[in-house]
């Protein structure tokens, strides 16, 4: 059983008070998140420093990467994209902090764009259906590094990053954020979840519980005033 956190983006107190309430309905959990944890929120730093001192898994989101191409590339393409999509708090922040935000940029570019647990493919944005053609002949193979085929195109509009079209069923079950939805939404055909429920705009955060491929519970927490103010 894990638990699986949607687009945090700067949430920092709706985050904590969305896992202790996940904690106490299940103890010691594993906890995942979709990426997505800085941006638009008030407090970013806060939140990565949260993730790191509790050791909850996190994948690459598009505003993470985005993030770290300001720290280490500022002036290019991405980085100037980052300008456009949300970054005034947290560059705001962080232009006052810069060694600071070396740190956090070192941490968040180790995350990986993948994990596999409890029968859920967990990425950002998931594996468009139009981008099955690159993948399919591995699919023979449970054990192939999805993180060699997913980089290939990871920056492309269908990429894991930044897909929002249609996802490809697999026999895992794809657990996605990026696309906002009021409530947490099932997509049969793609066989897909997706759980970025729009914290950043003052509804709420959610968690989906997983096991063995299926959503059992889901959890969620209205948005604190206090981290969209």
């Amino acid at each position: 059983m894990i638990g699986i956190i949607g687009d945090i983006h700067g949430c920092y107190h709706t985050l904590v008070t969305l896992v202790n309430k996940v904690g106490e309905k299940y103890p010691g959990i594993s906890l995942y998140s979709v990426g997505d944890i800085v941006d638009r929120g008030n407090f970013s730093h806060l939140v990565i420093e949260y993730i790191a001192k509790t050791g909850i898994r996190t994948v690459l989101g598009n505003h993470d990467n985005l993030f770290c191409h300001a720290f280490y590339t500022p002036g290019s393409p991405w980085a100037l994209v980052w300008e456009m999509n949300g970054c005034q708090k947290t560059m705001a922040f962080y232009s006052q902090n810069e060694s600071l935000w070396g740190l956090h940029a070192e941490f968040i570019k180790q995350f990986p764009l993948y994990y596999v647990d409890e029968g859920c493919l967990i990425t950002h944005a998931g594996i468009s259906k139009y981008n099955f053609e690159s993948i399919k002949d591995y699919l023979r193979d449970r054990n192939f590094d999805w993180n060699e085929i997913l980089k290939i195109s990871q920056d492309d509009e269908i990429g894991v990053l930044w897909n929002r079209a249609p996802l490809q069923p697999l026999d895992l079950l794809q657990v996605v954020g990026h696309t906002r939805h009021q409530d947490v939404e099932f997509n049969k055909s793609g066989n897909a979840v997706y759980i970025d429920t729009a914290a950043c705009a003052g509804n709420k955060l959610s968690c989906v519980i997983a096991q063995g491929g299926e959503i059992i519970d889901i959890i969620s927490q209205n948005t604190s005033k206090e981290d969209v103010s």
